[in-house]
């Protein structure tokens, strides 16, 4: 769908519905290098009265692995879903799921490696189930690197390239934001509620297909086309869009019987 087509999203029934969020684009800006990212005070407030309002049913989506996340979002620990579900941490923060990788990740740190010596403004971004090469401060790059990323994973069946905003991603095959959103539906307290995903890049995609296919809310953050059914602008827009959620809850709380 078109962004021309995508209109604002209807707001979350926090009693019927599990929120999950990217991060980074989505919840906050971007910013030059990933460990710059930290969330502000209002933000982990937001989060965490949203994670109050839903019963515990709210869940960050990201490509960044659980403890960097942890980092961003300190002192708060929220359910999380690290290096597109190569890591889960599962509702009440007890439990901590990772698949292992697939073979060949050290010789993908080593190439990646090598390619940030020979190809001078990427930043390698190495994680424990992945890898990504940020290229933002050289766009120029993109095909070069793409190209040599791609003739990489020909002999590579169990692992694939993701492509986001400037950053190309090493990910596991099996690892997809689609797949950890499916996988936490069918535990509680998800099961049984309307899954609403908001993301702004192309490695979301495969979460807004399976929300589509669950019935749910897909929302697409910024400009482009995508499988997503609703839009919001930037990431202002999604943190007024889920504070209004917040005041609707509270007005229905307090609401005269």
């Amino acid at each position: 769908m078109t962004a021309a087509a995508r209109v604002a999203p209807p707001p979350p029934q926090p009693r019927e519905a599990a929120l999950f969020l990217d991060i980074d684009g989505t919840l906050i800006p971007f910013a030059d290098r990933p460990q710059d990212v930290v969330a502000d005070r209002a933000v982990r407030h937001l989060l965490t009265a949203l994670e109050t309002a839903f019963q515990g049913a709210l869940v960050l989506v990201s490509g960044r692995p659980v403890v960097d996340i942890d980092r961003i979002f300190a002192p708060h620990r929220f359910v999380c879903a690290g290096e597109h579900g190569s890591e889960i941490r599962l509702a009440h923060r007890r439990h901590h799921e990772e698949c292992a990788p697939p073979p060949g990740l050290a010789g993908l740190r080593t190439l990646c490696r090598s390619l940030v010596q020979t190809l001078p403004g990427l930043l390698l971004e190495e994680k424990p189930h992945s890898l990504s090469l940020h290229y933002r401060a050289v766009p120029e790059r993109a095909v070069e690197l793409r190209a040599a990323l791609l003739r990489t994973l020909e002999t590579r069946p169990d692992w694939t390239l993701v492509e986001g905003n400037r950053v190309f991603e090493l990910v596991p095959a099996t690892a997809s934001k689609g797949a950890a959103i499916r996988r936490l539906m069918a535990t509680p307290p998800f099961r049984d509620r309307r899954p609403f995903f908001v993301g702004d890049d192309t490695n979301d995609e495969p979460g807004f297909v399976v929300v589509n296919t669950l019935g749910g809310v897909s929302v697409k953050v910024g400009p482009g086309p995508s499988a997503a059914r609703y839009g919001l602008s930037d990431p202002t827009a999604v943190r007024d869009w889920l504070a209004r959620t917040l005041v609707a809850q509270e007005a229905r709380v307090h609401a005269p019987t």
